[in-house]
């Protein structure tokens, strides 16, 4: 490679650096709306395919590295829906019948025909608190098959959630008008699968 061939490769990078930008600078705000229409807040994130402080030193011998500087593929977003919190507490303290906690993921990764946005509405049937939520619902529960309602209980008897999903396709979401249009239906079609208003 000589030095135009290689000035030629980093504009492109410098292009390819703007166009992530861009895309999750509009992905961000795509959530950001999701979350609105849902009537959720933010709980929790988790970031598969990146590096915690502590581990960046494992990156000159990582093989994959590049896609782990990728810090949405495959990003959870955790949003919760709770309808009662007395001031200063905490919501995982106070979940109710059909609060809801919304598992939300970017799916762009090479398994996928498509960017797409895999969303599952977790509702409480009975949650008596042991841990915090992420350890005691979502990180020992399964994913049901989209469309379908899937049940999660504890070996105590003391949790139990009911669990639908869906995915769609990002570029279905292409403005406001449709994205509002898709998650009203998605939340009808969630609405009617659990028996809760979403």
């Amino acid at each position: 490679m000589d030095k135009n061939q290689m000035s030629a490769v980093l504009q492109d990078v410098r292009k390819a650096y703007r166009l992530l930008a861009d895309y999750q600078q509009r992905i961000i705000e795509l959530l950001d709306f999701t979350k609105d229409k849902l009537g959720a807040e933010h709980y929790y994130h988790d970031l598969p395919n990146n590096y915690s402080p502590q581990s960046i030193h494992k990156i000159y011998t990582d093989e994959n590295v590049g896609k782990r500087f990728l810090p949405m593929l495959d990003m959870h977003l955790l949003w919760h829906k709770t309808k009662s919190i007395p001031e200063g507490e905490e919501w995982q303290n106070h979940l109710q019948k059909d609060d809801l906690v919304f598992d939300i993921i970017v799916k762009s990764n090479e398994t996928e025909t498509s960017s797409a946005l895999h969303l599952y509405v977790y509702q409480c049937v009975k949650y008596t608190r042991k841990n915090n939520w992420y350890r005691d619902v979502w990180y020992n529960s399964d994913y049901p098959n989209f469309g379908e309602v899937g049940i999660y209980k504890d070996n105590s008897d003391l949790i139990e959630y009911c669990i639908y999903g869906e995915r769609i396709d990002l570029a279905d979401l292409f403005n406001e008008q449709e994205a509002n249009k898709i998650i009203e239906a998605f939340k009808s079609r969630t609405s009617h699968a659990l028996g809760c208003k979403i």
